[in-house]
Order: C-alpha cells, then structure tokens, then sequence
C-alpha cells in the first residue's frame, strides 16, 4: 500500500508530496521547501518514518516547485527528473526566484528525463 503524506510550503502555499511504502523507500514530489523550519519538517518527517528517500521527481519547473531542489540534493544526493521541456526553465530557477523575492541556491541540473501521458486525469509517469 502507498502511503501519501503532503506538506503545503513557502509563500505560494504549494503541496509537496512524499509517497511510500512498506519497503520505506520514498519518493520526493515538488519539494517547495524554502525556509529552515520547512526544510526541517520534510527531513523531520522523512526520519520520523525511517524512509529512504530514492526519487526526486518535479512535475514542473516552476520556482514554487523546485526551492527545495538543492536541499534534498545536499541532504539526500538526489538530483531532480522532469520533463526534458523544464530543463531551461530550472535553469532560470535563480532569476525567477528574484523576481518573487526569494533568494536560492542554484538547483542541481536535471539527472534525467521523464515521460508523462495524461490520461483524462490520470498522469502516468514513465
């Protein structure tokens, strides 16, 4: 069974998502994560359960997504996998990050690419 635990970080309120099971490898969705305290409760949580995280996905490169991108990357050497099309858009993380005042570390160039097929609502990633 998948366990889905969502946290709603920084200003825009955005959901980050760690999905899990028994074997309590995890998965990082969209880590929003900017401030201290949030990174805290991500890595907080992630202990609390004994999970490993092996994944870190994005969705989408949009800076609400992606500011907690380098720390998960420093924290747990996982770089981001996206759609080819967000390579540029999270290499421009930092100057979008300006434009809404928020100050970031550069992300970690994408690891590797993704595939995603929308079915009706369905996002089925390959």
């Amino acid at each position: 069974m998948i366990t889905i635990q969502r946290f709603i970080f920084n200003p825009f309120q955005q959901n980050t998502y760690v999905l899990f099971d028994e074997s309590k490898e995890c998965v990082i969705i969209d880590p929003g994560c900017y401030t201290a305290e949030e990174k805290q409760e991500l890595e907080q949580f992630i202990n609390n359960e004994h999970l490993k995280p092996t994944l870190l996905l994005n969705t989408h490169c949009h800076i609400d997504h992606v500011l907690g991108n380098a720390f998960v990357y420093t924290k747990y050497g996982l770089k981001a996998k996206a759609h080819q099309a967000e390579k540029e858009m999270l290499a421009n993380a930092g100057e979008q990050g300006k434009m809404f005042g928020f100050t970031l570390e550069t992300p970690p160039a994408l690891d590797d690419f993704i595939k995603m097929v929308r079915l009706y609502s369905l996002a089925i990633v390959f």
